[in-house]
């Protein structure tokens, strides 16, 4: 039994670098001289005009790589620079324990990494549902803030409400 659980922890682990989940998002292909000129001639072509740059500006921010960047700047700001790895890490970490405390029968604790999966969970599909529109800019906020990765940034609860108010205001909280 134990050697097993320990192919399964390995296996879980080996896993993300075979569906390519250590490619760093940051690094991006920068844009090609065939798409800046056809929308530098798109700007020409259209005068220049305000509605033609709005029109390149929707066109960028409805992009997966618009929301993956995105992400990845608030995870930098919310989460210590927390990449898509280190999530999938953590997933695979608490699915593991998860497994282990269920066949050795102790039950006590899967209430608890069943609430801790659930919130990765919810991280690991921000950039999806916010870009399909299925939660709104409060929701993505909140997320980065409700999550394993920022209590483990701001332990505490005086911690917690420091950071919230430092990283959702850029400000400290203040006593009236």
């Amino acid at each position: 039994m134990r050697i097993s659980a320990l192919l399964l922890f390995a296996t879980i682990i080996s896993s993300c670098f075979f569906f390519g989940c250590s490619k760093d998002p940051l690094i991006e292909e920068p844009p090609t001289s065939n798409e800046i000129s056809n929308t530098l001639n798109y700007l020409d072509e259209n005068g220049l005009s305000d509605t033609s740059r709005d029109s390149i500006i929707q066109h960028l921010i409805i992009t997966k790589p618009y929301y993956t960047r995105l992400f990845y700047i608030n995870a930098n700001e919310f989460l210590n620079g927390t990449d898509s790895l280190t999530l999938e890490y953590e997933v695979q970490l608490i699915q593991y324990l998860y497994f282990i405390d269920s066949v050795s029968g102790n039950t006590s604790n899967l209430i608890y990494y069943s609430y801790e999966l659930n919130r990765l969970y919810t991280l690991q599909d921000l950039t999806n549902n916010y870009m399909n529109g299925s939660i709104t800019m409060n929701e993505f906020y909140a997320t980065f803030i409700n999550n394993y990765f920022y209590d483990e940034v701001n332990m505490g609860t005086e911690n917690f409400v420091k950071g919230s108010f430092d990283d959702l205001f850029r400000k400290a909280p203040t006593v009236e």
